[in-house]
C-alpha cells in the first residue's frame, strides 16, 4: 500500500497534478471568480490566493523530488544509464529486509533513503543508498544495496569479508570451507549447511578470490543482494555488475536444490 501511495502522490507525479491544478485554475479562474462574486465572495482575491497556493506546493513538490547530495546524483547518472527510474524515497519489498545485510545489524539504527527502482534486463532492480548509526557517539556509516530476484526460493546465505563481520548479531551458522586463503578473506553464514554448500563451490570461491572483498552478497527466498562496503565514485554501477557476476555464477546444484521450479 505505501508503494502503491508513494507512486500516486509522491515524487513527480505529485508535482505533475500540482501543475496541472495551477494550469487549470488558470484557465477556469475567470469563471470562477464570476462564481464566486455573484455569490457575494470576493473571487478574483480567493482566485489567486488559490492559484498561489498551488504554486507554492508544486514548487516544494519539485525541491523535494531533487538530488540530496552526490550519492543521489550517482545514483541518478545510473538510473539513466540502465533506463531504471530515479525514486527520492524508496519503499523495499519487505522480504528484502530478512536478508542479511538488514538482520545482522546488532544494534542502532539505519533507514533507507533514495534509489531507483525498475526492470533491467527482464528482472526487478533496487539500486539505494542505506544509512547506519551503530551508536549516538559514533559516525554514521553509508553504503550503496543492488537487489534483485532469482530463480530461487531457498534458504538464506551471506557471503561477506571476514574483515567487516564485527558487532552484529548471532544467528546464522557459519560454513567452514576447505580453502584456508578463501576462509581468510570470506565469511559464509546461513541457516542451511547443505544449501550454503552447493551456493559456494570451486567456481564460485575461484571468482570471489578474484575480487577486492568490498562487498557482501546475500540469497534468501527469491532476493538476492550485493552490499558495497566502499564509499566514492561509480561504486553503485559497479556493485550491480558484482550482483550480476555473482549470480551468474550461482551454481546449478543450488537451484536443483531450492529452484522455484522444483
Amino acid at each position: 500500500m505505501g508503494r502503491l501511495r508513494y507512486r500516486l502522490l509522491g515524487g513527480e507525479t505529485r508535482s505533475f497534478v500540482l501543475y496541472a491544478c495551477v494550469a487549470a485554475l488558470f484557465i477556469a479562474g475567470p469563471f470562477l471568480a464570476g462564481w464566486l462574486d455573484a455569490h457575494g465572495l470576493p473571487g478574483a482575491g480567493l482566485v489567486l490566493i488559490a492559484i498561489a497556493l498551488a504554486a507554492l506546493a508544486a514548487g516544494y513538490a519539485v525541491y523535494s523530488a531533487l538530488p540530496r547530495n552526490a550519492r543521489s546524483r550517482e545514483l541518478i547518472r545510473l538510473g539513466a544509464d540502465l533506463g531504471v527510474p530515479y525514486r527520492r524515497r524508496m519503499a523495499l519489498p519487505h522480504p528484502i529486509y530478512a536478508l542479511p545485510s538488514f538482520r545482522l545489524m546488532a544494534s542502532g539504527t539505519w533507514s533507507v533513503l533514495d534509489g531507483i527502482e525498475g526492470h533491467y534486463n527482464g528482472a526487478p532492480l533496487l539500486v539505494f543508498a542505506r544509512s547506519w548509526t551503530p551508536d549516538v557517539y559514533e559516525a554514521t556509516e553509508w553504503s550503496f544495496c543492488a537487489a534483485t530476484t532469482t530463480d530461487l526460493d531457498g534458504p538464506t546465505v551471506q557471503i561477506c569479508p571476514r574483515h567487516l563481520s564485527l558487532d552484529e548479531r548471532v544467528i546464522y551458522e557459519e560454513l567452514t570451507l576447505e580453502s584456508d586463503q578463501f576462509d581468510r578473506l570470506w565469511r559464509v553464514r546461513t541457516d542451511d549447511l547443505r544449501f550454503a554448500s552447493a551456493v559456494v563451490d570451486q567456481r564460485m570461491m575461484a571468482w570471489l578470490l578474484d575480487q577486492d572483498p568490498v562487498v557482501s552478497f546475500d540469497l534468501g527466498g527469491p532476493w538476492a543482494m550485493a552490499v558495497s562496503h566502499r564509499d566514492g565514485a561509480d561504486v553503485a554501477a559497479r556493485l550491480v555488475e558484482s550482483l550480476d557476476g555473482f549470480l551468474k555464477r550461482v551454481p546449478h546444484a543450488a537451484f536443483s536444490l531450492f529452484g522455484r521450479s522444483t
